[in-house]
């Protein structure tokens, strides 16, 4: 992300980034906007071992996960 931020800092270009990247600062010469309109939303992945099973405490992060989106997708976020 620093590559990114400061390639926009010297002139060459825009970027959108994930809002916690923003969070850490800004490049010399940058400034950020939220960007309201449209809504942006953002789909998320995770990544599991192929060729093993998944450790309890990896299936517990799991179910957490699950259970956290589908809470926020609740009230509309």
């Amino acid at each position: 992300m620093d590559t990114i931020k400061g390639l926009v800092g010297a002139g060459l270009g825009v970027s959108l980034l994930p809002e916690i990247s923003l969070s850490d600062g800004q490049a010399r010469g940058t400034k950020t906007i939220e960007v309201i309109e449209p809504q942006l939303s953002r789909s998320i992945g995770m990544v599991l071992p192929r060729h093993r099973e998944v450790a309890p405490s990896e299936q517990i992060f799991l179910e957490f996960l699950l259970e956290y989106y589908k809470k926020l997708n609740q009230f509309g976020w």
